[in-house]
């Protein structure tokens, strides 16, 4: 696998992709490359993922609209799809703290509020790293894209989804994303610098549970 620039504590990732390519994945290996044991992250669960539901296996606490923000290391929050207004408010919570990271799956839940969106255009200075996982890339908003430092690309069904995310890659059109990629590779595209690479596999599900649970399950030594 090429070396690659991953996301740092100030910046945004968006990673897209139709259901079973690999864009959760891809995402929990973003996110497992933060600090988090000196900062927290939290991950929005709009579908109760299934990967979510193990790390909370591992301690992770579950958040409440009502719930201070922690400290350090990861927590989740799960809304329904009709508390949207309380998410916004908990992400303003977010925003006025700084110095915490979003894992958003799935981020085109969040068409309503303004707290993403000054997030994405302010986060750099306030240290809000962002990682957002979409199915459609059309049902995202455009900031998303426009405000992201790095866009993976998995395959993508639909003429619609491939040609919004063209839009935001240099020198791609949605013919190129229109061909299909092998199972789990991926388009992943700086957008500082331009660079657009074709990713293979990210980690196995169970290897990647496998390391959250030695990072976040301290070793007790026997005296």
């Amino acid at each position: 696998m090429p070396v690659i620039k991953t996301p740092n504590r100030t910046q945004r990732i968006t990673i897209v992709g139709a259901t079973g390519t690999g864009k959760t994945i891809a995402g929990f290996q973003h996110l497992f490359l933060y600090r988090w044991e000196e900062f927290p992250f939290i991950i929005v669960d709009f579908k109760r993922d299934m990967f979510v539901t193990n790390l909370i296996k591992l301690g992770i606490p579950i958040l409440n609209y009502n719930s201070s923000i922690p400290k350090r290391g990861l927590a989740v929050i799960q809304p329904n799809p009709h508390e949207m207004d309380e998410l916004d408010d908990y992400l303003w919570k977010i925003h006025a703290r700084q110095r915490c990271g979003i894992f958003l799956d799935e981020g085109m839940m969040m068409k309503r509020g303004n707290a993403l969106l000054a997030i994405y255009t302010q986060g750099r200075s306030l240290q809000i790293p962002v990682i957002t996982l979409s199915q459609r890339p059309v049902g995202l908003r455009k900031e998303a894209f426009s405000e992201a430092d790095y866009i993976q690309v998995f395959n993508l069904r639909m003429m619609v989804d491939q040609k919004t995310v063209a839009e935001y890659i240099p020198g791609f059109t949605w013919k190129t994303l229109q061909a299909p990629l092998k199972p789990f590779f991926s388009w992943y595209c700086d957008q500082k610098s331009g660079s657009v690479i074709e990713l293979g596999p990210s980690l196995d599900e169970e290897d990647l549970l496998a390391a959250y649970r030695r990072r976040l399950i301290p070793k007790r030594h026997i005296i």
